[in-house]
């Protein structure tokens, strides 16, 4: 009775533990030319605040800020996959009016946990950016409080 009531105690376990997943999708967009000299490679969370999912602001950066430069979508992937994502889809488009380059894209996916992020290991260039530009707003405003207190020493 003890094994069969462990073994059920186990099995509810595992299947709570597997109902708190739930799956995450990102799109790769890679542009530019066929050879992948030339290819920029954004993405797509969902979760931008940027209109243009291909911007530069959707490119991934590494600690120090910088764009990382992918050679090829499949180096891309290759990054992505260490990151616990999975190839969903894969498909290209020739987009007008630029000369009918292609344009690849894939679909990715992958299981993340309850208080987990979409964006766990990966930053990118445009939030990057803003908080650039956050930092030095509050850096200018510590800089006008001090400035406001020196003038009232001179009052």
């Amino acid at each position: 009775m003890r094994k069969v009531l462990f073994i059920f105690v186990l099995m509810s376990l595992a299947l709570a533990a597997h109902a708190q997943l739930r799956t995450v999708y990102c799109e790769m967009i890679g542009s530019g030319s066929p050879s992948g000299r030339s290819i920029k490679i954004s993405f797509d969370f969902g979760e931008q605040k940027y209109y243009y999912k291909a911007s530069s602001d959707n490119q991934i950066i590494d600690e120090d800020g910088k764009v990382i430069d992918f050679s090829s979508m499949i180096d891309a992937l290759n990054y992505m996959a260490d990151r616990g994502w999975k190839l969903h889809t894969a498909f290209s488009a020739a987009v007008k009016g630029q000369g009918g380059a292609e344009t690849y894209r894939y679909i990715l996916f992958k299981e993340i946990g309850v208080g987990e992020s979409i964006m766990d290991g990966i930053r990118l260039l445009g939030e990057y950016k803003q908080e650039q530009r956050e930092e030095k707003e509050r850096k200018q405003a510590a800089e006008e409080a001090k400035k406001s207190t020196w003038d009232d020493v001179y009052k």
